[in-house]
């Protein structure tokens, strides 16, 4: 039987064989291809190539791990773009702290009555403040006749013209939020007006401005009822154009200072006590005596005294305010034992003659009944004859007062309007407009 052993033993040698010469052509095949590789990327050099590569591959691992030098960079904030309906309010800048009354409130911050630190009270502000608080109302047209704008560096301008209306609102919504004033509507016209608080007026004082202790209204319109606020507003128009620097009433009356006008809450509060003590008297002694009664012989004797020279004739209002009140004894014919009039401007000051210059003036509206006017007339007329305390009288209002004014001077034979005694003057904005009252309830 034949032995085939040695026949696969030689098989499996020379498959073993072939498999080594198949490893060996491979492994040399890829060291040609590393070798080429090397030579591309190299550059021809007599040095050895693998050296060069070798020094390449340290100097770039020093130049990566060289040790780092610590260096502090600033803080970069991203700059956000602002949103471009709303504009970016600056920075406040930071300044010293303000001592305020109650507690240390820096600038900028609302202190505890409301009102940033920097707004303050200013000469300016005084001077409608000081107003408000002897005319109890006003609306921002009476308050832009009190005094002339600024000088303002863009336009060059300066004492030609009034403030304007629009710097008025400014101001008072300051004085607003510094608890100097408060608004209010009349409940007749829809009409915004202004008063001023307690402090408004010790404000105003505080700058120089009410120093007479009896010109102050107390209580603003607070005090007065509905029928009258149109009356006092009214009035409060015809004091600011008469002490207006453009007043349009220079030729009729001059010029009149503030300290000149005194208010017809002035001249009640004077004569106040007296009309009190006539009462009291009269109750106890059952013979009532009337003020007019009374006021024409404190006239005689104020006179005597004067003409004694026991009394400056300059010092008889001081003395005796209560006179500013009109009054006459009740007679056969219409008069008015007591009449307070609206306004008057004093000329007392500096005064050397008997006869007096201050002037009384009248606010009508609306017409009075003819019974009434003419009992005023008839009292002025008397007044004039011994013009000791009043020189003349002014009316202001509107043409229809006027024309019945007129006629029932002529009727009556007062002739105050022939003799110049009594004016009349249409009321206006100041700028020749007439002003009406209409009346606009709600709203």
């Amino acid at each position: 039987m034949a032995d085939f052993s040695r026949l696969n033993l030689n098989a499996r040698l020379a498959a073993e064989e072939q498999e080594d010469e198949l490893d060996r052509l491979m492994a040399s095949h890829s060291a040609d291809v590393a070798e080429e590789s090397v030579q591309a990327a190299a550059p021809a050099s007599d040095a050895d190539p693998f050296a060069h590569t070798l020094k390449e591959l340290i100097d770039d691992d020093e130049e990566e791990y060289v040790a780092p030098v610590k260096v502090t960079l600033p803080v970069v904030r991203p700059v956000v773009a602002p949103a471009v309906k709303v504009a970016e309010a600056p920075l406040p800048v930071k300044q010293a702290p303000v001592r305020n009354g109650s507690n240390l409130v820096k600038k900028g911050q609302k202190n505890p009555h409301g009102a940033t630190n920097p707004e303050r009270v200013t000469e300016v502000d005084a001077r409608m403040l000081a107003h408000l608080g002897q005319f109890r109302c006003a609306d921002e047209h009476t308050l832009s006749q009190l005094q002339l704008a600024r000088y303002n560096p863009g336009t060059r301008t300066s004492g030609t013209k009034l403030m304007a209306e629009g710097t008025v609102v400014s101001r008072l919504k300051k004085l607003k939020r510094l608890g100097m004033v408060t608004a209010f509507k009349n409940p007749v016209n829809s009409k915004k007006l202004w008063q001023a608080t307690d402090a408004g007026i010790a404000a105003a004082r505080g700058f120089g401005f009410l120093e007479r202790d009896d010109a102050v209204a107390w209580g603003g319109a607070d005090s007065m009822g509905f029928a009258l606020i149109s009356h006092y507003d009214a009035i409060s128009l015809v004091a600011a154009l008469l002490v207006s620097p453009l007043s349009p009433y220079k030729e009729i009356v001059g010029e009149v200072s503030v300290d000149e006008l005194i208010s017809e809450t002035e001249i009640r509060r004077a004569q106040k006590p007296i009309a009190q003590r006539l009462f009291e008297e009269g109750k106890s002694k059952g013979d009532k005596q009337s003020f007019g009664d009374w006021r024409a012989k404190k006239l005689a004797e104020v006179l005597d005294a004067v003409r004694r020279k026991d009394l400056d004739v300059a010092d008889v209002l001081d003395f005796y305010p209560e006179l500013w009140t009109l009054g006459q004894p009740k007679g056969d014919l219409p008069v008015k034992e007591t009449h307070w009039p609206d306004l008057v401007i004093s000329r007392e000051d500096g005064r050397t003659t008997p006869r007096s210059q201050s002037i009384g003036v009248e606010v009508e509206l609306t017409l009075k009944n003819t019974a009434d006017l003419v009992a005023i007339l008839r009292t002025i007329a008397l007044e004039l004859e011994a013009p000791l305390v009043y020189g003349r009288f002014v009316y202001f209002g509107p043409a229809k007062v006027e024309k019945k004014l007129r006629k029932l001077d002529a009727i009556h034979g007062f002739k105050l309007f022939e003799s110049g005694k009594l004016t009349f003057v249409p009321l206006t904005d100041g700028a020749g407009v007439p002003v009406v009252y209409n009346a606009r309830v709600g709203g």
